[in-house]
C-alpha cells in the first residue's frame, strides 16, 4: 500500500513539474483565434522556441487566416 502511495505521489510531482505543453495543431489555432494570437506573439519574440512544433502550427495558421482575410 506504501508504495501506491509513494508512486501516485511520485507521479503527481512529475506531471507538475513537467514544462511540456500541449502540442496544437494548425486547425485548433484556426478555430481559436485569440491563443494564435498569444502563441504567434510568444514564438515571435523567443527565438528559442520559434522552431517547437506549436510555434509552427501557430505560425501556419497565422499565415493562412491573414491570406484568408486578403481574399474575403
Amino acid at each position: 500500500m506504501k508504495k501506491h502511495i509513494a508512486l501516485g505521489v511520485a507521479s503527481l510531482f512529475l506531471i507538475a513539474c513537467s514544462d511540456e505543453e500541449v502540442a496544437r495543431d494548425r486547425d485548433w489555432y484556426m478555430e481559436n483565434p485569440e491563443a494564435l494570437e498569444l502563441k504567434a506573439k510568444e514564438c515571435r519574440n523567443d527565438a528559442r522556441i520559434a522552431d517547437t512544433p506549436n510555434c509552427k502550427n501557430a505560425m501556419s495558421a497565422n499565415s493562412e487566416l491573414a491570406i484568408l482575410k486578403m481574399f474575403n
